[in-house]
């Protein structure tokens, strides 16, 4: 029975790690996903302190 059973463990663990790399992936695409919106807000907020000093009146 014990025996058995570190065998389910074993196929448990494997099938757990052949999940990882996808999961990392996943989260990568999500990551990056998460911060396109934020690089924008950022670009746009620069933007506007620049232009509320003065030095782009060109905008």
């Amino acid at each position: 029975m014990d025996h058995k059973e570190s065998e389910n463990n074993t196929e448990l663990k494997q099938s757990h790690s052949l999940k990882e790399p996808q999961r990392v992936e996943l989260s990568k695409y999500q990551i990056l996903k998460a911060l396109i919106p934020v690089i924008i807000l950022g670009i746009v907020v620069l933007v506007a302190v620049l232009q509320n000093d003065g030095l782009l009146n060109w905008i």
